[in-house]
Parts: C-alpha cells; sequence; structure tokens
C-alpha cells in the first residue's frame, strides 16, 4: 500500500493510486486547505464561490470544478454531446478567468452562472 500525504494538510490517501489520481488528490487538499472551505459554503451568492475556488487553476482538478459548479447552479444537460461541449467552454471560461486574475487588475473576474 501506498501512503500519500502532504506537508500543508497532513492528509493522508491509502492504497494505491496511479499518479495523476495521486497528484489530483493532493492539490484538491491543498486548495480545500488554503480554502477558508466553511465560511464559503456559508455564501449563498455564486460570486463569492466563484471568486474563491476558482483562485486555483489546475487542467486535472477542471472535471471536477465543472461537477461542484453544475450542482451549485443546478446545471444539467441532455446528453453526453452538450454536456462535453458546455464542459469544454466552461473549462476555457475558467482558464480566461484565471489567467486575468493573475495579472493584478483593478478588477477581477469570477465564474458565474453562465459560465457554460
Amino acid at each position: 500500500k501506498a501512503v500519500v500525504s502532504t506537508q500543508s494538510t497532513g492528509a493522508l490517501c491509502y492504497g494505491k493510486l496511479p499518479d495523476t489520481t495521486a497528484n489530483t488528490l493532493l492539490k484538491l487538499s491543498d486548495i480545500l486547505h488554503a480554502l477558508n472551505v466553511e465560511d464559503m459554503l456559508q455564501s449563498n451568492t455564486a460570486h463569492e464561490i466563484g471568486a474563491s475556488f476558482f483562485r486555483y487553476y489546475s487542467d486535472d482538478l477542471l472535471p471536477l470544478q465543472f461537477q461542484l459548479w453544475k450542482e451549485h447552479v443546478g446545471r444539467s444537460y441532455a446528453d453526453d454531446e452538450e454536456h462535453g461541449m458546455r464542459q469544454d467552454i466552461w473549462a476555457k471560461n475558467v482558464k480566461l478567468i484565471h489567467e486575468h486574475n493573475q495579472l493584478n487588475k483593478s478588477y477581477y473576474l469570477a465564474m458565474n452562472q453562465f459560465g457554460d
């Protein structure tokens, strides 16, 4: 059995995990630790959640972030084709948001319910 841990969170994962899965879990663990998750979940606005959660960008986390975003805004799609198309659009928007916010301009972008 492999044990995967992070310095920042002390989170442990037991069992044999593929490298990409282990890396994704470590990134997610670090992100959740860095966020004040309790405060974020008490927020009732998409802007506040978007501003917190989408500060972090990783291609590995996009499917999970998309799933969480869909649940938060109550989104569902007619079929897999539409789901894939919407996820691609959403992922491009997340990348645009992240890249813009790294520039420290006078305004920040955040994900909202129209991101797909």
